[in-house]
């Protein structure tokens, strides 16, 4: 079945998600690490493009093209991931980036010219009241109603234009939005490919593909409250269940979590996850909704994670792969940007 026309909208749930990466290999591939190079071009002159940001989503991974538009990302894991070439007046481009087998890449891009349409306004008046609350509706939404949305700042909200029409809220930006969450010590920049709240049907939906980079603070205190923050937030989110899922049989128990299907109590993890050895790929399999219940320092979480199709790709790292084949309620569907933390962050993944 074509992916891509996997749609599906239930009002009763609020669907949320995240493009950002793809597929992860398995931990013994992970800690083997690689380089991935490559050289940026204009698409129509085919000169080289100095001063590209190249770098993988959901990652603190990354590097800038030099004058001859070459890069280099280096300690890469052999996984996949969606590598992002992003530069001033040119489209954003992502190409898909597997290192699973072990072999270093090569990467050639070719960016495409940004063209301005006739009458589009890319900034906006600070006057306009409109778009102020729309503004504000927009961080709701896309930080997520959680404990950490109040310590996000957008740093270019100009850049972001947003549409309403036979009550669908939309919104666009020709240029990374740049965020700085205080909670966690980051700076986000993030490509917005697409967002779309239905305001009738109460369904959320975006695409996303942010860069990490870590804010370096010579205060220890501050230092230690980021990584209590970050701790705090994978702790029952679905990236927590998921990588727990992938660690299979009781792994998710031992983390903190109940799982039912219906009333139906899930004994271990293979009841509800295989795993394609030859390919190192991990599915959730359930035609139904999987009821999540997260117990950890007397603060309890409750989710639901419905499969559209019955079965879904996740990596072992913790990502569903496919958007349209999942709906999320509960706790884990007011995670948003503020929640949002790098790949093989191994400090929110400490013990218990």
């Amino acid at each position: 079945m074509n992916r891509s026309k996997r749609i599906h909208n239930n009002p009763l749930l609020i669907k949320l998600f995240v493009i950002c990466s793809l597929i992860s290999s398995g931990l013994s591939a992970q800690q083997t690490k690689f380089i991935l190079e490559g050289r940026v071009v204009d698409k129509q002159s085919g000169e080289p493009i100095p001063l590209v940001n190249v770098y993988l989503a959901q990652t603190t991974l990354g590097s800038a093209t030099d004058t001859n538009g070459n890069f280099k990302i280096y300690d890469v894991p052999g996984a996949m991931f969606s590598l992002v070439a992003s530069a001033i007046g040119y489209e954003p481009h992502i190409v898909n980036v597997d290192l699973r087998k072990g072999i270093n890449k090569l990467i050639d891009i070719r960016l495409s010219p940004k063209i301005y349409e006739l009458g589009e306004v890319d900034i906006q008046a600070k006057a306009d009241d409109d778009w102020k609350k729309q503004l504000e509706l927009f961080k709701k939404l896309f930080f997520g109603e959680n404990d950490f949305a109040k310590y996000c700042e957008i740093k270019n909200p100009y850049h972001i234009n947003f549409n309403e029409e036979d009550f669908v809220f939309t919104a666009n930006a020709s240029s990374p939005i740049f965020i700085r969450n205080n909670a966690f010590g980051y700076e986000i920049e993030c490509v917005l490919k697409f967002f779309q709240y239905d305001k009738r049907k109460r369904t959320l939906a975006f695409s996303i593909f942010p860069k990490f980079s870590e804010i370096v603070s010579a205060d220890k205190d501050s230092m230690k409250l980021f990584q209590n923050n970050r701790k705090s937030a994978f702790l029952g989110s679905s990236v927590h269940l998921l990588s727990a899922l992938a660690a299979g049989r009781f792994k998710y128990r031992d983390e903190g979590f109940e799982l039912k299907l219906e009333s139906n109590p899930v004994g271990k993890a293979e009841e509800i996850v295989t795993r394609d050895i030859t390919s190192n790929r991990y599915y959730l399999n359930y035609n139904g909704c999987i009821l999540i219940d997260y117990w950890f320092g007397g603060i309890r979480k409750l989710s639901k994670l419905c499969l559209v199709f019955g079965s879904t790709e996740f990596s072992s790292d913790g990502y569903l792969m496919y958007p349209g084949e999942f709906e999320m309620s509960g706790a884990m569907a007011k995670e948003g940007v503020a929640t949002l933390l790098p790949r093989f962050l191994e400090t929110a993944r400490g013990n218990n």
